[in-house]
């Protein structure tokens, strides 16, 4: 039997990089940088992903094909959808969410799904049924999808130290890295500082008229797994764009007269109106940022974001214990390592960030030696342009061609052209 062929040997930098960001998308040009100049191999690379939010969303309208255009998909992802787009470009394919005790999203253990292009729309899907997938209705049957590629996610709870009468199971954690780590030891350690602190920034949003609390209700995800998975995800891309038109609507207008005839029948129109009617009570004359509103709706899922204030005597225990216990049971140094601080949107407490970033690089210098730290928070003063700079090593046009990756062949029987059509679904969608 043939053995199978070896990834092209990587190159090793002399100083192991620590990228800190703000926004945590933010990451990706550097990873897309370390690809490009051979740090990191092309294709397979692993991401060990500490955080209180799973960020494996997928930019719902965006065309697969975005994702070989770096500089479209950098304009095109963001916080909570960065990771699954590079995986469906095949930089990642073993993906682990190490996640703290208040973080539910996705059921713990190893989730093997496929990602790739739905026919009909040329968006990005996957074939994991996990509620979190669904309710952002990005679930699609493999028969309808091309350019597929093969994921496997594992969900680890880390930092038990913090629970009472709990602990950190490092030998199971260790055994599980190794299954995700290949054996030429490359892979990316990320860390988003929220991870040892969270808040749920959207909990006090016009707080009188206890806007996410009515929020949870109109936006709360219709799961009824025992119909077919297409009506799940039809009715629910319904509600989404039923509840988005509603607040475009009131930002254009300020009220609810004169909507169209789609919106007049939408069995959401009641709880808008009780909304509207609740936010004009507390808060008349005001301004009202009904885009906001409809972001923190579309946060509202089966648990909603997890919201978790630590002590700082807690957030110590955490890293001294559960983060020093994970670098200890990773098999090989990472070949980069990303921060996000994830302050700027109030995710992690401002108050505590510097304490958290402080404390998680000095542990990372003390293990890793040498190391380059860069803040990019700092260039970019929270703007939305590209740095400046790259993760050390030889300038891209040296080393590498600018497009890390190459975009895999279409069907013949596929448009060239991203199109809009309504995929029909023989069900109520109403469900």
């Amino acid at each position: 039997m043939a053995k199978p062929a070896k990834r092209i040997t990587h190159r090793k930098y002399k100083e192991l990089p620590i990228i800190v960001v703000e926004n945590h998308h933010e990451v990706i040009p550097f990873i897309y940088k370390a690809i490009g100049s051979k740090y990191l191999p092309l294709e397979k690379n692993s991401l060990i992903h500490l955080d209180s939010h799973p960020d494996l969303l997928i930019p719902y309208d965006m065309d697969a094909k975005t994702v070989f255009s770096k500089y479209d998909l950098f304009d095109n992802i963001s916080i909570e959808n960065w990771i699954l787009p590079a995986a469906y470009a095949g930089h990642f394919n073993k993906i682990v969410w190490l996640k703290p005790p208040w973080s539910n999203q996705i059921k713990e253990g190893l989730h093997s799904f496929l990602i790739g292009e739905e026919t009909w729309s040329n968006g990005i899907r996957v074939t994991c049924s996990e509620p979190y997938f669904l309710s952002d209705a990005l679930w699609a049957p493999e028969n309808e999808m091309s350019n597929k590629r093969e994921v496997d996610l594992e969900v680890f709870t880390l930092g038990k130290v913090v629970e009472e009468n709990a602990s950190d199971n490092f030998a199971d954690l260790g055994r599980m890295i190794r299954n995700h780590v290949e054996e030429d030891g490359t892979f990316v350690l990320d860390i988003d500082l929220d991870f040892f602190s969270t808040r749920n920034p959207f909990l006090s949003l016009y707080e009188k008229a206890s806007v996410y609390n009515r929020l949870t209700r109109l936006y709360q995800f219709p799961k009824n797994l025992s119909i077919d998975l297409d009506c799940i995800c039809a009715g629910r891309k319904k509600q989404l764009d039923d509840l988005q038109s509603f607040c475009k609507h009131l930002a254009a207008h300020g009220n609810l007269q004169d909507l169209p005839p789609d919106l007049k029948s939408s069995p959401y129109l009641p709880g808008v109106r009780a909304l509207l009617r609740e936010i004009e009570t507390h808060y008349p004359n005001t301004d009202i940022d009904w885009e906001e509103v409809n972001n923190a709706g579309c946060t509202c899922d089966d648990d909603g974001l997890p919201h978790h204030v630590t002590s700082r005597q807690d957030i110590t225990k955490m890293i001294d214990v559960s983060l020093c216990g994970l670098l200890a049971s990773l098999p090989y140094p990472p070949s980069m390592i990303t921060i996000s601080r994830s302050s700027a949107d109030n995710y992690c407490p401002p108050e505590d960030v510097d304490f958290i970033q402080e404390s998680v690089i000095k542990v990372l210098k003390e293990k890793y030696s040498p190391c380059k730290i860069t803040l990019d928070y700092q260039e970019r003063y929270y703007s939305d342009t590209l740095p400046s700079h790259d993760v050390p090593g030889p300038p891209l046009s040296e080393e590498a061609p600018a497009e890390p990756a190459h975009a895999p062949t279409k069907s013949p029987t596929q448009p060239t052209e991203p199109t809009p059509p309504s995929k029909p679904v023989s069900c109520d969608s109403s469900h």
